[in-house]
């Protein structure tokens, strides 16, 4: 699975190639949906179920309110109730939508009956198709009669319904059959979330409801995409208290660090960096990353403000970019730390936690944040 860093700069590079298009800023009665030959809209409840659909993807689905066409059992069950609205909207390359950027356009390929529901696949590709790669994901919701009514469903409880649970601590696990959960993995899990809770005086952290894919693939089915270009192995998603993971792991603590610290409203550099500092990226901690991003950092000259901005910068670089300010923040004790985080919830927030908690004027800031990147990188 490739980092996000080569996905970001993948799409960085092909900014220009495509003509635009976006959820977002197209306005929405406008949005075209075809269809393949194999839709046989002929058929009276398929051709309510296109419609439906269609409604949906006129109704801003990169957004998350109150939804009517969405089932109101799943829009109670989860704040972000459309597992697949991050994979297939909710994507930005340096500030665009992944649609706006690639000129994404859905195609409906097949709504068919699945026991009692539809499956509802969608092709989100370019008008030209020239090249493979330019097939950005195929997704798949359900819809289903509620309450009387044509409602749209998530995939998640459609392919988990069959899976295998089991508790550790404030975790929830959800693993697939034929699948060994590793007990002795989650009951680490849950004793990290309990160490970070202690450590940081953080309130019990409530129920996390942990997904265990074998795979990235099997991962993104789950969340409602057959078929996805590339992406990251683990997501939290805050709001609905849940964690999905394709490395077959009952322990992700990356992921993990982003739940318990969820009530933090945090700049994405320190997010990361909160995320990278107590849980590592993949099997490495900040302590194994550090040097090689040292290196780059002085090969490419980067300064703060680029990391902050994220324009340009690898992913796993900026991680531990911010990795760096959250380590020296919390050198002078647990409540430094929370301080810190307190206030960094924008670019101007991280000067300014940088300012009342570590002393260092914005002037000041960037050679401050090589300095400590060099020292960590020695330690």
């Amino acid at each position: 699975m490739a980092s996000c860093w080569t996905y970001c700069s993948a799409v960085a590079l092909l900014l220009s190639v495509f003509p635009t298009f976006s959820f977002a800023q197209t306005p929405q009665e406008s949005i075209d949906v075809p269809i393949a030959p194999r839709v046989d809209t002929t058929d009276a409840d398929v051709k309510q179920v296109y419609q439906l659909w269609r409604s949906y993807l006129r109704s801003r689905p990169d957004s998350v309110y109150d939804n009517p066409h969405w089932s109101e059992e799943e829009k109670e069950r989860y704040a972000d109730f459309d597992i697949s609205r991050r994979w297939t909207y909710g994507y930005e390359v340096g500030g665009r939508s992944i649609h706006e950027t690639y000129g994404l356009k859905p195609r409906v390929l097949s709504i068919e009956r699945q026991d009692s529901l539809y499956a509802i696949r969608t092709l989100y590709a370019p008008d030209d198709l020239a090249h493979a790669q330019e097939i950005y994901s195929l997704q798949r919701v359900y819809a289903g009669k509620e309450n009387g009514a044509w409602k749209l469903y998530n995939a998640l409880s459609v392919r988990t319904k069959d899976w295998n649970r089991a508790r550790a601590g404030a975790l929830r696990y959800i693993y697939p059959p034929g699948h060994t959960l590793n007990e002795k993995a989650a009951e680490r899990s849950a004793a990290f979330v309990d160490s970070l809770e202690q450590a940081y005086d953080l309130p019990e952290t409530e129920p996390i409801t942990y997904y265990v894919a074998r795979s990235y693939d099997e991962m993104a089915r789950i969340s409602g995409l057959d078929y996805a270009w590339d992406g990251n192995d683990g997501r939290a998603y805050l709001v609905n208290r849940q964690i999905f993971v394709g490395t077959a792991s009952a322990s992700y603590p990356h992921e993990l660090v982003h739940m318990v610290f969820a009530d933090y409203d945090l700049h994405p550099l320190i997010s990361e960096g909160l995320a990278t500092y107590l849980g590592g990226i993949g099997d490495q901690s900040f302590h194994e990353l550090v040097a090689d991003v040292d290196q780059r950092v002085q090969q490419n000259d980067l300064t703060l403000e680029r990391m902050i901005s994220g324009r340009g910068v690898r992913a796993r670089t900026r991680y531990v970019g911010g990795a760096v300010l959250v380590k020296a923040a919390d050198e002078d004790g647990n409540e430094t730390l929370t301080t810190f985080l307190s206030l960094a919830n924008s670019k101007s927030g991280i000067f300014e936690a940088m300012e009342q908690v570590l002393g260092v004027e914005r002037e000041e800031a960037s050679g401050f944040w090589q300095q400590k990147l060099r020292e960590y990188s020695r330690q």
